[in-house]
C-alpha cells in the first residue's frame, strides 16, 4: 500500500483526538499497541499495514482517500458520524432506538414539556 505517511499520521492523529480518544483507547479498539499508533502519528512507520489502515477509516468513517488528503479539516463530519454510526448499529439497532426516541418525545409531550 503505498500512502503519504506524512498525511496520515497528521489527520489520524486529528481525527483521534476529534473523536476524544487517546492512543491507548485508539489502539485497543484496532487492536495494535500504543507505540504503533503513536509512530504512525508521526510518520515514523514508512508503510502500515493495510489492514490496519482499513480498520483506522472503518474506526473514523472515512475512506482511505479521505485519510490521506492533506486538508483533513474539509471532511464532512456530519456524513462521518452518519458513517461510524451505520456501522456499528444493525437494522435492529436502528429500530431501537427510533422506538426509544419516539416514547421519549411522547412523553416529554405528555407532560408538557414540549408545549
Amino acid at each position: 500500500m503505498d500512502i503519504n505517511v506524512q498525511n496520515l499520521g497528521h489527520n489520524i492523529k486529528l481525527l483521534r483526538k476529534d473523536m476524544g480518544l487517546s492512543c491507548g483507547h485508539l489502539a485497543k479498539i484496532v487492536g495494535v499497541s500504543i507505540t504503533n499508533i503513536t509512530n504512525i502519528e508521526q510518520g515514523v512507520t514508512p508503510s502500515p499495514r493495510s489492514t490496519l489502515v482499513k480498520g483506522l477509516c472503518r474506526v473514523f468513517g472515512v475512506s482511505l482517500s479521505d485519510l490521506e488528503n492533506a486538508k483533513m479539516e474539509t471532511i464532512d463530519k456530519r456524513k462521518q458520524a452518519i458513517t461510524r454510526m451505520n456501522d456499528i448499529f444493525m437494522d435492529e439497532d436502528w429500530a431501537t432506538i427510533f422506538d426509544n426516541v419516539d416514547a421519549r418525545v411522547l412523553r416529554y409531550c405528555n407532560d408538557g414539556r414540549f408545549l
